[in-house]
């Protein structure tokens, strides 16, 4: 008997039949439930795994009728092999690959918002399986370099890893008073790819000394990569130099297409400087905040502080302007309000270079402001950026006209002079519901962002 799919057409609807080319077989005789149960088999994988350092790794998926790609989660060992096995249906065989090395992990080269490679590249491979009467299948199988965890708390088992939260994960409610995950001595410098997955954080454990401290669900990154993660805060507080809703401190970096949501309460008690933002205190030696949302209302205080060494932002308090940041095609709806002086802006307090540099090392672009107050206490205000060090423009980049905010945003507090400052353009609510706007600032639809149920954009994984 010779089994051959074909697709056929009955009163104008498609149909998957099966031809079966045997003496006395009425084609109309053979339902679809035939089709999958005896058809596909012979051709379905049984079982799928990468062995690596003596360890097997299966998928992250179910085996079903129909499903062609897999994707298996290996924990990588420098310079150990990985083997890609399977066992197929019956008499059929199943080709795989030769085993090969785990490939290094990618040197860092940061010199702008686009050169991170903190984490070793994805690597797809493919299995053919062949039945006896010929026909074959080809499945393609993506490993993913990374330590699989089902909780943040894993990372600190391994601060240089690289580490994957289990898509589909329930919400993870942290412990009460987190200890946030790497300090400025030992930062986190690995990867985490979070899936989507939301985090809800309600206490930080006190830091001392305060002057050094650094609040987040991280401390301190160094060369790292963290996204597409979601972060819930629950009336947070914190009383360190460095907080943020992520990271309290970014350094060489990359945050992307991460949300944080809630509240952020900066109550500080130090004497040097405070940096106090929605997804980072500060942003140092070009971090990067790309592709973000931040729908955190931020508050705070430092009594001890004039408003040049308090800087609160709704998405960064702070990019080191001497170092340099970046913060690239971020939303940003919070209210941002101190109780004390304090320089605000609707994305980050304060940013630019310094003018005797001689290229600019910070950045704000495609940048949009939905907030409603913006309140300084007194201090320096403006609805992107509070202070910025050194020119507005350079070459064809006016930063005013490539970042926006809602004209109904209410802004508080003292302006610097045109030029050490960052205003935007006003666009109305109907504009910045409108996908056009952004594409227009060079935001990725549908890769990256959908619009959202409330009209305004949202991540695709959300």
């Amino acid at each position: 008997m010779i089994l051959l799919p074909m697709k056929t057409r009955f009163g104008g609807m498609p149909l998957l039949a099966l031809v079966l080319l045997a003496a006395g077989c009425d084609l109309f005789q053979v339902s679809l439930a035939d089709y999958l149960r005896e058809f596909p088999q012979e051709l379905r994988l049984t079982d799928i795994w990468a062995t690596h350092n003596g360890i097997d790794f299966r998928p992250l998926e179910p085996f079903e009728p129909g499903r062609n790609s897999f994707t298996i989660v290996v924990t990588p060992a420098a310079g150990i092999g990985i083997a890609l096995q399977a066992a197929a249906n019956g008499a059929s065989t199943a080709a795989c690959p030769v085993p090969w090395l785990i490939p290094p992990r990618s040197t860092q080269q940061v010199n702008s918002y686009l050169s991170y490679n903190s984490y070793r590249s994805d690597q797809t491979e493919s299995i053919t399986v062949t039945a006896a009467n010929g026909a074959s299948m080809t499945y393609a199988v993506k490993i993913i370099w990374a330590k699989l965890i089902t909780n943040p708390d894993e990372i600190r088992g391994g601060l240089d890893q690289d580490y994957y939260l289990k898509p589909g994960l329930s919400p993870i409610a942290l412990p009460g008073n987190w200890v946030p995950v790497g300090t400025a001595a030992v930062p986190f410098k690995g990867s985490l790819r979070g899936n989507g997955t939301v985090i809800t954080m309600h206490s930080i454990a006190p830091v001392l000394p305060v002057d050094a401290g650094s609040q987040g669900l991280f401390g301190c990154i160094e060369d790292a990569v963290v996204e597409d993660l979601s972060i819930r805060l629950d009336g947070v507080g914190t009383n360190a130099a460095h907080s943020g809703g992520l990271a309290g401190t970014s350094s060489k970096s990359l945050i992307q297409r991460v949300r944080v949501s809630g509240a952020l309460n900066q109550a500080y008690t130090g004497g040097t400087s405070a940096n106090s933002g929605g997804i980072a205190g500060t942003l140092d030696d070009k971090a990067a905040i790309y592709n973000c949302v931040s729908t955190v209302t931020v508050s705070g205080s430092a009594a001890a502080l004039p408003a040049s060494s308090f800087y609160m932002g709704g998405v960064a308090g702070n990019e080191v302007y001497t170092s340099g940041g970046y913060i690239i095609n971020t939303c940003a709806s919070g209210n941002v309000t101190a109780s004390s002086p304090a320089t605000v802006g609707g994305i980050t307090g304060g940013g630019g270079y310094s003018p005797n540099h001689a290229t600019p090392n910070s950045s704000i672009e495609g940048c949009v402001v939905i907030s409603g107050t913006l309140d300084s206490g007194g201090g320096r205000v403006d609805y992107i950026l509070g202070q910025w060090d050194g020119p507005t423009t350079g070459g064809a980049i006016n930063l005013n006209d490539q970042n926006y905010y809602l004209y109904t945003t209410g802004k508080s507090g003292s302006s610097e002079a045109p030029g050490n400052r960052i205003t935007g353009t006003a666009k109305t609510e109907a504009e910045l519901k409108t996908q056009t706007t952004y594409t227009g600032l060079g935001w990725a639809f549908p890769a990256v962002w959908k619009m959202g149920a409330s009209g305004y954009p949202a991540l695709w994984w959300e």
